[in-house]
């Protein structure tokens, strides 16, 4: 395939490339995260990670 689908990519790589762009983004971005048997713990964790990044929304 030319391209990778939404389940191929790593979505900690979505959150470090949302925080690689922020700095030029002058009021706000959107973006999804897309996860597979879904936990409160796994999405505390990625909401922690965006945070840690430093991202506006606080994803």
């Amino acid at each position: 395939a030319l391209y990778k689908t939404v389940w191929e990519i790593k979505q900690k790589k979505i959150l470090d490339m949302a925080a690689g762009r922020g700095p030029y983004i002058d009021q706000s971005q959107s973006l999804n995260i897309h996860m597979t048997n879904c936990t409160n713990a796994k999405l505390s964790s990625m909401h922690f990670y965006g945070w840690k990044l430093g991202l506006k929304t606080g994803q």
